[in-house]
């Protein structure tokens, strides 16, 4: 998944139809009639964006309970997107599942293609989507850690931000910067939205990140509030 989001997903421009992926990224999808280990699945990008996803539900009761017990192994080994194990589902499947298909082509991800947003909670009603860092404040965070990088990785994924502050570089991205420099870099590699915001403050010499004035940040709370600045002593 990793690779083809980097090396195909992001370079698509033209609608482009991506299919028949592995049984393994697809725990609810079919297993190809014709090609071993792949699944009935495809989906839609334009210009860098999924549009939508659809596959071949799988109604193999049987196989279907492989592969939960198969993700909740990935789980185990580290996969934070590995789903867990659903009996009910798959005793309901035992009463039997005509052939079906699903297509997943949500308003929200049309409307931010039609009107050029990057950030999902812009087209939203009522965004309540924010990062759970329990209450806590970016400097809060103990980014030389594993945990610490985690959660500033999800805080990147969902705010959208080039910088941890909005679209300029702050004292904020300085220090933090600083504080992950800590971090086992196995961790770093693992969080991929942190790792580019890290290799990008990277590129900046020690003196222009000491150069980079303290500004107001907006704090993200686990409830979802607007908060204040993100004050108080980094490490």
């Amino acid at each position: 998944d990793l690779l083809v989001g980097h090396y195909i997903e992001d370079d698509i421009v033209h609608p482009t139809f991506i299919t028949e992926h592995p049984e393994m990224m697809s725990p609810l999808a079919k297993y190809h009639r014709d090609a071993p280990g792949l699944t009935e699945r495809f989906e839609l990008f334009v210009a860098g964006k999924e549009i939508c996803n659809a596959y071949t539900e799988l109604n193999n009761p049987f196989v279907q309970r492989e592969r939960f017990i198969a993700q909740m192994q990935q789980k185990s080994d580290g996969d934070d997107e590995a789903q867990g194990h659903d009996e009910g589902f798959c005793r309901a499947l035992e009463h039997a599942l005509p052939p079906t298909a699903g297509w997943g082509c949500g308003v929200d991800r049309l409307a931010m293609f039609l009107s050029d947003q990057h950030n999902i909670k812009e087209v939203l009603l009522f965004p309540a989507m924010k990062p759970e860092l329990g209450g806590r404040g970016i400097r809060d965070l103990d980014l030389g850690t594993a945990d610490g990088v985690r959660a500033l990785d999800d805080f990147l994924r969902v705010e959208g931000r080039l910088f941890l502050g909005g679209a300029k570089p702050t004292k904020l991205d300085a220090d933090s910067y600083d504080a992950m420099c800590k971090a086992p870099e196995e961790d770093v590699a693992k969080c991929t939205n942190a790792r580019a915001w890290f290799d990008m403050v990277g590129a900046f010499t020690s003196a222009v990140r000491k150069s980079w004035a303290a500004e107001k940040v907006e704090a993200a709370s686990g409830a979802g509030a607007d908060g204040g600045a993100a004050t108080g002593g980094g490490k």
